[in-house]
């Protein structure tokens, strides 16, 4: 091959033995070779493991030894650059193909395979946990498993393309409680930002039921003379009471029953709207003693001397009888048929001991007269 190729004729003699030497034919230009193409250093988004995070861009080039490229014989052009098309682990691009001057024909190359992964994992909020209320709230914290899924590289180690992610908790309690996953990377580098998952509503906390002031006719030393009414009310920190969601509310007041020196009363329970439950209160100890005029209907004011209670225990044959003045709403407190055995009348008889001074026949009353009879 060259630019100046001469071709020489051979000599030649007629018969007479004249000789003619031999011509030369040319210059000739003669390339049979055809140009070399060669891909260039790829570029685009480097992720990892020979992963690419974009498209990825082939540049070329071609070389000729001889008659060169259009349009001024330049033995090196350069080529239009081919560039990766959507996502794959065997991607390839293909050159142009390029003549050289003499007409020479090189067809395109292939570069690659290239491993391309434009997309990020897709992380999603599985089904939340939690103890659950009422009307959407949750009584205790709430937990949220995450998991991620890949279209492609996959996940570390294995390229598996579904991963498990860390759960993850709410934090103390209120209305709008927000919980937010990890990030998660695929294999090629494909970084997905975690997600939130909620919102929340979080009420772990009972209503707080307080005892207002007892109310009740007063008697000496912090008793009552009369059965002791307690207000109850309840506070909420947060979901409320039904119906409307108030944060304070009026229970039903509560009222001693009988006399003593130990009553208590106990209130309503009450649950918030959440569902949290606050157990019963008790408010006391109170002290109720009644009036010692008051006996049943009957009032001792009506006898010359109140304070003075005479009892008769009599053996009438065969019964015996045990009846008091002044009357009481029975007049014969015992009645039963007397036997050598049968002492059975007198044990439904109950008088306090520490209430009487026994003077002769005369019981004097120390304070109010409880007895009962079965």
């Amino acid at each position: 091959e060259g630019t100046n190729l001469i071709v020489t004729s051979d000599g030649v003699s007629d018969i007479a033995g004249n000789f003619a030497a031999g011509i030369n034919s040319g210059p000739f230009r003669v390339d049979m070779t055809a140009p070399m193409i060669t891909a260039g250093t790829p570029t685009g988004t480097a992720g990892n493991l020979d992963w690419y995070l974009s498209d990825v861009i082939v540049p070329f080039s071609a070389t000729d030894n001889l008659s060169g490229f259009s349009p001024d014989g330049d033995l090196i052009t350069a080529l239009a650059s081919q560039t990766t098309s959507g996502e794959g682990t065997n991607l390839i691009v293909t050159s142009d193909g390029v003549y050289d001057i003499a007409g020479n024909f090189a067809s395109g190359i292939n570069a690659g395979p290239f491993k391309v992964d434009q997309t990020a994992p897709v992380i999603t909020a599985g089904a939340p946990s939690g103890t659950v209320g009422n009307l959407d709230w949750y009584l205790s914290d709430v937990i949220v498993p995450f998991s991620a899924t890949d279209n492609l590289s996959g996940f570390s180690p294995d390229g598996d393309l579904i991963t498990a992610l860390a759960s993850q908790t709410t934090s103390g309690e209120g209305t709008n409680l927000i919980v937010t996953s990890d990030g998660v990377y695929d294999i090629a580098g494909n970084f997905a930002s975690g997600i939130n998952s909620g919102p929340f509503k979080v009420d772990m906390t009972a209503p707080v039921i307080t005892a207002g002031a007892p109310s009740g006719t007063s008697g000496s030393g912090g008793s009552y003379t009369s059965d002791v009414t307690v207000p109850f009310s309840a506070t909420d920190n947060l979901s409320g009471f039904e119906p409307n969601g108030d944060l304070n509310t009026d229970l039903a007041s509560q009222t001693t029953s009988g006399e003593g020196n130990n009553l208590i009363v106990t209130s309503d329970g009450v649950s918030d709207i959440a569902g949290n439950f606050a157990v019963g209160i008790d408010a006391g100890p109170f002290t109720v003693i009644r009036p010692v005029e008051e006996v049943g209907s009957l009032s001792l004011a009506s006898y010359h001397n109140p304070k003075h209670f005479r009892a008769f225990y009599e053996i009438l044959k065969d019964f015996r009888v045990v009846s008091f003045e002044p009357a009481t709403p029975t007049t014969f407190f015992g009645y039963h048929p007397l036997t050598p055995t049968d002492l059975s009348a007198f044990d439904g008889i109950r008088i306090d001991p520490d209430a009487y001074d026994f003077i002769s026949d005369d019981i004097q009353m120390k304070k109010r007269l409880d007895v009962y009879f079965d």
